[in-house]
């Protein structure tokens, strides 16, 4: 993983949590023809977001990112990071779904659904030009009044 991510966080996590963010975030949005999360900048977005706007939401990141790595170990004896793509998916299935085997301190499911919600926010809405056009999303399009296109 790319630890030069860990200082924006501002102490807010720690680098295994780090870690885990960002492989959760690149199995939410993975690199196919465009870039994964990470590649488009949606943990910097965050790493932003849980310092402003989304900074009551900083326990709740922490408490879930420990809850995805103690499930790793349990089921498969390594952090979440460790895991290859397969094993990523198979637990994060899990984990959405709530079939937890692990005691967590969040709703797991609750806690996946607020990641993807903001992974998505900051895929779409913020971090990438190329993520916009990846859904037909011409940026040399403008706004225009209905009045100017009669």
């Amino acid at each position: 993983m790319n630890d030069s991510i860990i200082p924006a966080f501002g102490g807010l996590l720690t680098p295994d949590q780090v870690n885990s963010l960002r492989s959760v975030l690149d199995r939410i949005i993975p690199a196919d023809d465009y870039p994964s999360a990470c590649d488009a900048g949606v943990d910097n977005y965050l790493a932003g977001q849980l310092r402003g706007d989304l900074s009551s939401f900083a326990g709740v990141y922490r408490d879930g990112l420990d809850g995805i790595n103690r499930e790793a170990v349990n089921r498969f004896g390594v952090s979440f990071a460790e895991l290859d793509s397969s094993a990523r998916d198979s637990l994060l299935s899990l984990v959405e779904k709530g079939g937890v085997s692990v005691e967590w301190t969040v709703s797991p499911s609750e806690f996946f659904s607020l990641l993807v919600g903001h992974a998505m926010e900051g895929y779409y809405g913020t971090a990438s030009p190329t993520a916009l056009e990846s859904v037909g999303f011409d940026p040399r399009w403008t706004l225009r009044s209905p009045e100017s296109v009669l």
